[in-house]
């Protein structure tokens, strides 16, 4: 299922997915066009957080390739995840980092929610219902920002997080293991003492290699992702697919994250 290009606008409400739908050079122009004039319109130092707000609103329902089933907006953000990373790492490597695995996949799970939030039995029951509901789902964003804002890291590296769990990809240092370290314990012995155990956030993390991130299977970076040509290129925008980026990156991770032969811009109006 595929949805038409256009701007994500929630007093509209959400589109409906359908079967088929082409998407063509031009449509590319006018919904990049719209995101330059709208960066160009506003008066503010570039912020991930807000360039993010802005490329989710335009991208959102723009596939990364002609007939992707994944959006633009999705695969800006794992490339700017995993070129985050990789930076970092590289960072660190100069005063003598050397592992070959220099990613970091960060995983949390919130266990003992159930028992938490239906433990209510009083009167007025839903509104407790609601408002426990609502301080987990702060509580896990309040982790997550917290080791996105000590790792360096920003939103662009949450992966996911909903339902009480969560995914970061972050550099694999001595800094950013011991830092997470340092946030466990503090969670753990917050949680212990607020809610005597009931309440637990497991955070664990998995040191990953380029080529595990490159072979996963059926990912948006894997050999296996879709494409719509066999070369893997974007066959409207003669842009390289998320995967080809990727690879590169590995390949290379020092040189700048581009096509090996540079494309024409989608629009010949820049964002000066």
């Amino acid at each position: 299922m595929y949805y038409r290009p256009q701007r994500l606008d929630f007093r509209k409400g959400l589109p409906l997915p359908e079967e088929k739908v082409e998407v063509n050079a031009e449509e590319y122009r006018e919904r990049i066009d719209e995101l330059a004039e709208e960066l160009r319109g506003r008066d503010f130092t570039p912020e991930p957080s807000a360039v993010m707000a802005i490329l989710e609103t335009y991208t959102t329902f723009l596939p990364a390739c002609s007939g992707s089933a994944v959006s633009f907006y999705d695969s800006a953000r794992m490339v700017a995840a995993l070129a985050t990373a990789l930076y970092l790492y590289w960072r660190e490597e100069e005063s003598g980092a050397t592992s070959e695995r220099p990613f970091l996949l960060v995983e949390g799970d919130l266990s003992g929610i159930q028992r938490f939030i239906f433990s209510i039995t009083s009167k007025g029951a839903l509104k407790h219902l609601r408002a426990r509901s609502v301080y987990l789902d702060l509580l896990g964003w309040d982790v997550v920002l917290e080791i996105i804002k000590r790792l360096g890291l920003t939103r662009a590296s949450v992966l996911y997080n909903g339902g009480g769990s969560f995914t970061i990809i972050a550099p694999n240092t001595k800094r950013a293991r011991e830092t997470l370290k340092e946030i466990r314990k503090e969670l753990e012995t917050f949680l212990l003492g607020k809610f005597d155990g009931s309440l637990y956030l497991a955070i664990d993390w998995l040191d990953v290699s380029p080529e595990e991130i490159r072979d996963f299977k059926g990912g948006p970076f894997g050999g296996n992702s879709r494409s719509s040509s066999e070369n893997g290129r974007c066959a409207a925008s003669s842009m390289p697919s998320t995967g080809s980026l990727i690879r590169r990156a590995i390949a290379n991770p020092r040189s700048a994250m581009c096509a090996e032969n540079r494309s024409p811009a989608p629009s010949s109006r820049g964002l000066s």
